[in-house]
């Protein structure tokens, strides 16, 4: 049962699933679902997003003169959206998920107050915004999808998809309102769980040995199906907008991964799986290549591929990784000698020194210290 903290006088999870079958009936040309409801007044405003695969299809917002002409109406207008990758067909409907966002309140946010540095709760309120005959509004999601790292940005963001100047938000006349809505959501199994800054509201899973053995299998495969052909992972996915950031592989996170499934390739309660020994011996590879010697004979983990120095994190973390049962045999010599640097980099004090082959490092370089 989702909490109903405000009075709305229909179950919240009843509202998803009205919307996911008025969405089928539009496709199997019945007639359109109509619920009586006198005893649920309208909202200020009811958004109903499509998604697939994580993508946005459809997302359209209704005024209506009910709750339920509002949900309904809003799911005629997105499913119909077509702004996106297409509007949804038929062969959408099984992998489709349906997100109900209800606005309960708005409050003016004064002139002052928007320059305070925190005006909204960003991630959790929306604003909107109104001069003269113009208008726009973002939900609380926008903050986080659209990587607004301020309350500013946001209003200059939302200025601008009214089709005002960005700075639209500093005059007088531009009225500016921060709201708050309830979003329901559905998860992969057809519930409906209610949401907070695009994560769960309330707690939903115990932490029991269980849960937490399911949830490593599901970081494993992550890692095992998203390796790449050298060996590499790709790590700078944004799955909110289904896409990889392309840039150069941080080599620490890129030794951390190494640790992670050769980790998991090693662990007791994880079932055997041949093909997780293979990506883990895959990706020790890859940052064995980058192996470079240092005078005394021993070896680091340079920051690429022939470079001549590399972070103490990432020797570090891959010396972790070969010590795994999973590794240790196989990667035994380097293992030992990734050791031999790693004891030459310690200063008197019990200190290290954080980069091979490079300058001594200071005071900001200690990050490090814990690798």
């Amino acid at each position: 049962m989702i909490a109903n903290e405000i009075c709305i006088p229909v179950d919240l999870a009843s509202l998803v699933a009205m919307a996911r079958a008025h969405l089928y009936s539009l496709f199997d040309d019945q007639l359109p679902l109509v619920t009586k409801s006198p005893s649920s007044p309208a909202l200020a405003r009811v958004n109903v997003t499509l998604r697939t695969v994580g993508n946005i299809r459809g997302s359209m917002s209704s005024k209506g003169g009910t709750l339920i002409e509002q949900v309904l109406d809003a799911v005629f207008k997105a499913s119909r959206d077509h702004r996106f990758s297409g509007s949804i067909v038929r062969a959408d409907l099984e992998k489709v998920s349906i997100e109900v966002w209800l606005q309960l309140s708005s409050e003016l946010i004064s002139l002052e107050e928007r320059e305070a540095s925190e005006p909204i709760r960003l991630g959790q309120e929306g604003v909107k915004v109104e001069q003269g005959t113009a208008f726009a509004y973002y939900k609380p999601s926008v903050a986080i999808t659209s990587n607004f790292s301020t309350a500013q940005e946001l209003f200059g963001g939302v200025c601008k998809k009214a089709g005002l100047p960005q700075d639209a938000w500093k005059d007088s006349s531009c009225i500016l309102r921060k709201t708050t809505w309830i979003h329901l959501c559905e998860t992969p199994h057809r519930e409906v769980t209610q949401m907070a800054a695009l994560r769960p509201a309330s707690n939903l899973f115990s932490i029991t040995t269980d849960n937490l053995v399911e949830w490593v299998r599901g970081c494993t495969s992550y890692l095992k199906w998203n390796q790449h052909i050298d060996g590499s992972f790709c790590h700078r996915y944004r799955p909110l907008a289904n896409e990889t950031r392309k840039g150069s592989t941080n080599p620490v996170r890129a030794s951390g991964c190494v640790y992670a499934i050769a980790a998991a390739a090693s662990s007791a309660f994880l079932d055997s799986d041949a093909d997780i020994k293979r990506c883990a011996d895959h990706a020790a590879d890859a940052i064995l290549r980058r192996l470079t010697q240092l005078k005394n004979g021993s070896y680091f983990v340079a920051d690429s591929v022939g470079g001549q120095s590399g972070k103490l994190g990432t020797s570090a973390l891959y010396l972790l990784a070969l010590l795994t049962p999973a590794l240790r045999e196989k990667y035994a010599h380097e293992a030992d000698e990734l050791l031999a640097a790693i004891k030459t980099s310690q200063s008197s004090d019990g200190f290290f020194e954080c980069v091979f082959g490079g300058q001594e490092s200071g005071s900001s370089q200690i990050n490090f210290f814990p690798g």
